[in-house]
């Protein structure tokens, strides 16, 4: 969300939010499958899994709290922000592009 942190996620399901300057993990947390798409929707941080399901995570100082859970019905393989932040893309293998309002 701004230049200060970075955040990177595997298909474990770790999901980690770093201090860019200090080279150091702020907080992790953690999804029941693998994260096939992570990006920053307003101040809110999503990710996207492979059991077809969009998490919407706030972020304080110390962690991450999972806000939302938004059931796509299919596993997720692509996930993008619209340029106004106000609707998010998913793919999944059908190649229909679906939009997605987290709020």
């Amino acid at each position: 969300a701004d230049q200060s942190r970075f955040v990177t996620a595997d298909w474990d399901g770790h999901i980690k939010v770093w201090d860019a300057k200090a080279r150091k993990v702020l907080w992790t947390a953690q999804q029941p499958d693998g994260v096939s798409g992570l990006t920053w929707l307003g101040e809110q941080l999503v990710s996207a899994g492979w059991d077809g399901k969009l998490r919407g995570w706030a972020l304080t100082p110390e962690q991450a709290i999972l806000e939302v859970t938004v059931e796509t019905g299919r596993p997720i393989h692509g996930l993008a922000v619209m340029p106004d932040s106000s609707l998010l893309a998913t793919v999944s293998a059908s190649r229909e592009v679906e939009f997605w309002k987290l709020k």
